[in-house]
């Protein structure tokens, strides 16, 4: 409605400014009259360019998160081991094969090392998966799966950089509960961290941070509840880039 108003005010602004300049002139006999007019016509451009930042403005804030999850929710899996589950989701899918990011802890055990026992799940079809990649130190792996599934892009590039205040989305399988979405926005930005107050809990691990345009600009890593209020972090996507070397490209 605040955007119909704003058009329909722009739109009279126009008619106004329209008459002015042919009315106005037309029925003007001497030159102050005439210099009345070009000013007035002056004040409704000026008017109507203020107005067209506003509407610029408000279609900024506009945040269509149904969305933004219809077309992540593809690319997003669950991972489960011996010792638990997490979250990941596909960054490149080719020739039947999807290589899919998540969490180093999400395919390690507390005792140390790595679980190779892994499976991935995703609306009812299952894959083994084979551990690729890792880093523990970024909290980082890479899976792969004989499966070809749609994958996300990186929220990395001219212009696509993450500000704090953003809008985002964190999806995954928080306790198990596959498809859960919660929503928030870029609280900070910490050296290598994205944090949000979108809620992540166990389970969300490795799983994709979204921006509105449904691109990853974290892997969602640890989440704190204190006094009611959500406190999250998520892996800087571009941490991924020394992973993702020879398998796809990174911004």
């Amino acid at each position: 409605m605040a955007l119909l108003r704003t058009w329909l005010i722009i739109a009279v602004a126009l008619f106004a400014l329209g008459v002015v300049a042919v009315f106005g002139i037309q029925g003007s006999n001497t030159a102050g009259q005439l210099g009345r007019s070009q000013s007035e016509a002056s004040q409704l451009r000026a008017d109507v360019k203020r107005l067209q930042q506003t509407l610029d403005a408000q279609e900024d804030l506009i945040f269509d998160a149904e969305n933004v999850i219809a077309e992540v929710a593809p690319s997003v899996v669950t991972l489960f081991t011996p010792f638990g589950l997490g979250t990941g989701f596909v960054v490149k899918s080719e020739d039947g094969v999807s290589w899919i990011a998540t969490n180093f802890h999400v395919v390690s055990h507390r005792r140390g090392g790595l679980e190779r026992e892994i499976v991935v799940k995703q609306s009812g079809s299952k894959w083994d998966a084979e551990l690729e990649r890792w880093s523990e130190e970024s909290d980082l792996a890479i899976v792969r799966i004989q499966a070809t599934l749609p994958a996300l892009d990186l929220a990395y590039g001219v212009g696509s950089e993450p500000h704090v205040g953003d809008w985002v989305v964190a999806y995954g399988s928080p306790a198990g509960l596959q498809g859960t979405a919660t929503m928030g926005i870029i609280s900070a930005l910490r050296p290598g961290w994205i944090q949000t107050d979108a809620q992540i809990n166990q389970g969300n691990s490795g799983g994709p941070l979204v921006d509105r345009d449904g691109r990853v600009v974290g892997i969602t890593s640890l989440g704190f509840v204190s006094g009611g209020s959500g406190l999250g972090f998520a892996v800087d996507a571009r941490k991924l880039c020394p992973l993702l070397a020879g398998i796809t490209g990174c911004g």
